[in-house]
């Protein structure tokens, strides 16, 4: 299958090996109630800490798995917020996870990226010390990200940003929307970006943004 996929595809695209959630987000947004959970970890954490290390030895499984097969970019779906994940367990779950699946990827020169949309500023030292390649699904500031493109630049000189494009931007003229990735490509310089569609778009406004993002880009 994963080869009627690259077959298909072709020279069009990069077919990405999925990866599971990391084991915190995981748990945070597919296995639990966010809100009890949260309120069980600092209450009572024990029994969540040996449910996080199942999920890690299994996760870590699946890395491996990913090592063998014929992909050149590993992705991780994470949608990590720091109002959700704050800081000190972003570091002792999110990054330390990071940090031991990205040396395996990077050692067999697969490109790791992790899906980090949301507010950033409070995790940007750790996510600058975790071993990946690329920040993928980042939010804009008119998206409520609290960390500009120019400081995750800075921040952040070995990872490649792919930005996501705002659903808030669908309405607009071709004109606008051209001016606005004008503007982005500005901001980003000679550092390479992808600019994606990572949230839904209204149905009645997809083929308008197509149609002007693939203008612009194709210049």
């Amino acid at each position: 299958q994963l080869q009627r996929l690259q077959d298909d595809l072709g020279e069009d695209g990069v077919v990405l090996g999925r990866l599971d959630r990391s084991p915190f987000q995981k748990l945070l947004i597919e296995l639990a109630d966010p809100q009890q959970f949260l309120v069980d970890y600092m209450t009572e954490p024990g029994p969540i800490e040996t449910l996080l290390a199942m999920l890690e030895e299994k996760q870590s499984r699946q890395v491996d798995l990913a090592l063998d097969l014929p992909v050149a970019a590993v992705w991780q779906p994470d949608n990590v917020t720091a109002d959700m994940t704050p800081p000190a367990i972003f570091e002792k779950y999110c990054a330390s996870f990071y940090r031991k699946q990205g040396a395996k990827l990077r050692a067999a020169n697969k490109a790791y990226l992790v899906h980090l949309d949301g507010r950033l500023a409070p995790l940007a030292p750790a996510i600058a010390g975790s071993t990946f390649d690329v920040v993928e699904s980042f939010s804009f500031a008119e998206m409520g990200n609290d960390l500009s493109e120019t400081d995750a630049l800075q921040l952040w000189p070995d990872k490649v940003i792919c930005p996501n494009f705002p659903a808030s931007m669908s309405g607009k003229s071709r004109r606008e929307i051209e001016d606005y990735c004008a503007a982005k490509v500005q901001a980003f310089g000679p550092r390479p970006f992808m600019l994606q569609i990572s949230e839904d778009l209204p149905a009645d406004h997809y083929a308008h943004v197509l149609e002007s993002l693939t203008g612009f880009f194709s210049r």
